[in-house]
């Protein structure tokens, strides 16, 4: 007694959603002027979408004002709820236009003790988490023989209560949603296959499924013939046979397969390349259409991999494409940091500085004012490149990243006070350090005339410059000067 007043009925329900009290006066109902808000739909009997879940539903109560009500339902969902007599099952169906009809996580009786009506408009089914038995669903789809959707997801109980009948369970089913069912052999899938004979689509996502073939002379080709979309994604498929098993499907166009252990470690270029090359005939992956470029590249791809033993469908790509050699891989990930030395003569510093690239000149010469003790606004920072160019290169920009300078491992940074620079040029000496003269001399005599052309057109030497560098400058000028004539 306790439950029946914890329960409620559908026309009880349906008058609290979609009828205002007003419309509800001694059970007669009175049509408005206006309006097309939901509370007006019902009555004005122009309902079609009826939705009453989590509602505590188990009966649908006066059948005479439920049908008035719903003459026009064309979807009715009672998911969540606590319908489980057939009777009242059979109630639902008398609904003259109904084209879908929910009745998920409703615990319904796994028998059938009671006459269903013909629902000839129904189309779609879904029943998902009702675990019934195969010898009830037979029952009740012949309710629906127009029947186009079939959804029995979660239906945990599917694989272990296999009856031994092949009757067909529906001959109007096109579509199979089994998903999260808990099916672990593809015998299962082929099984049910071939009790919905018309099936073009079935969606198993999520099942612990490994293989997809049958260790028998029962190929795919023959038992899933006549499917063209297939959904096995979060499956648990595990080896490169699977998938030249639903190759052999030959009518398979659409497949979706992501998520699964056998294409886990790989990148998203190569598990479109394996999967399409050895799938000749498939049409669409993962919802992407498959060009013809596309397949083009994947078998040349799919070539060029190193196989212990050759898949079934290699002599037919070697035939069409050729033998061909690996490609080199060529890494052309920008750099994250370098290893360079800093060096202040004039503090003595000299260190190994590993250099993170995306910061900026003036965070580096943050880091540099701490070792050295120059002060950033007295700082001067000069990057000496190991390869591309002789001449040390000033860092005037504070806020230019590191990687726009092309910094390489073994490059060099010099690390000067105001005092210690030329007036004329970017080029740094320091006074009291010959060492500093020797490379720059040594810089200059390996520069190609060139180097020295353009070099002249900025260097004049000045009274303020040490004999040493006045007469490198001088020699720089000279040589510039010839190769310009």
């Amino acid at each position: 007694l306790q439950n029946e007043q914890c329960c409620s009925t559908v026309v009880e329900e349906l008058e609290k959603k979609y009828l205002c009290d007003e419309d509800v006066d001694n059970e007669v109902l009175f049509y408005t002027i206006a309006g097309t808000s939901p509370c007006k739909l019902a009555s004005e009997r122009g309902l079609r979408l009826l939705v009453l879940n989590h509602k505590c539903i188990d009966r649908v109560g006066d059948e005479t004002r439920f049908i008035s009500l719903g003459e026009n339902i064309t979807e009715a969902d009672f998911a969540w709820n606590s319908l489980s007599e057939w009777s009242e099952v059979g109630t639902l169906l008398r609904l003259p236009n109904l084209h879908t009809l929910n009745l998920s996580h409703n615990p319904l009786k796994s028998e059938i003790n009671a006459d269903l009506p013909i629902a000839p408009f129904l189309q779609t089914l879904i029943i998902n988490d009702t675990n019934l038995r195969l010898s009830a669903i037979r029952v009740f789809l012949e309710s629906a023989p127009s029947l186009l959707e079939l959804h029995l997801s979660e239906n945990r109980v599917i694989e272990d209560n296999l009856d031994d009948s092949e009757e067909p369970l529906s001959l109007s089913v096109g579509t199979l949603h089994v998903n999260r069912c808990e099916i672990k052999r593809w015998e299962t899938v082929v099984f049910l296959r071939q009790l919905l004979p018309r099936c073009s689509s079935m969606f198993i996502s999520e099942n612990p499924i490994k293989t997809t073939f049958i260790d028998s002379k029962t190929r795919n080709g023959r038992a899933m013939s006549g499917i063209n979309q297939l959904n096995l994604n979060k499956c648990m498929v595990n080896e490169w046979n699977s998938v030249e098993a639903l190759a052999e499907i030959t009518t398979l166009r659409d497949l979706r397969i992501s998520r699964i252990p056998l294409l886990a470690g790989l990148s998203d270029e190569e598990k479109i390349h394996l999967v399409v090359a050895r799938m000749p005939l498939l049409e669409v992956l993962n919802g992407s259409p498959i060009t013809k470029e596309q397949r083009e590249k994947s078998e040349r791809f799919f070539i060029r991999q190193d196989y212990c033993f050759h898949p079934q469908i290699f002599p037919i790509l070697i035939a069409r494409h050729g033998q061909l050699e690996q490609l080199c891989k060529v890494d052309l990930t920008p750099k994250k940091h370098a290893n360079v030395i800093a060096f202040c003569e004039e503090t003595g510093f000299r260190a190994n500085v590993k250099v993170y690239l995306d910061q900026s000149v003036c965070s580096l010469m943050r880091m540099l004012e701490r070792q050295t003790g120059i002060a950033m606004h007295r700082m001067r920072l000069f990057h000496i490149s190991s390869g591309s160019s002789p001449f040390p290169e000033q860092l005037r920009f504070p806020n230019q990243k590191l990687s726009a300078l092309r910094i390489e491992d073994g490059d060099q940074f010099l690390i000067q006070g105001q005092t210690g620079f030329c007036n004329t040029m970017a080029f740094p000496y320091c006074a009291s350090a010959a060492s500093s003269m020797s490379r720059i001399m040594a810089r200059l005599d390996t520069c190609d005339d060139h180097a020295y052309g353009d070099l002249a057109a900025k260097l004049q030497p000045t009274k303020s410059q040490p004999t040493l560098l006045k007469g490198a400058l001088k020699k720089a000028v000279g040589r510039g000067i010839q190769s310009q004539q």
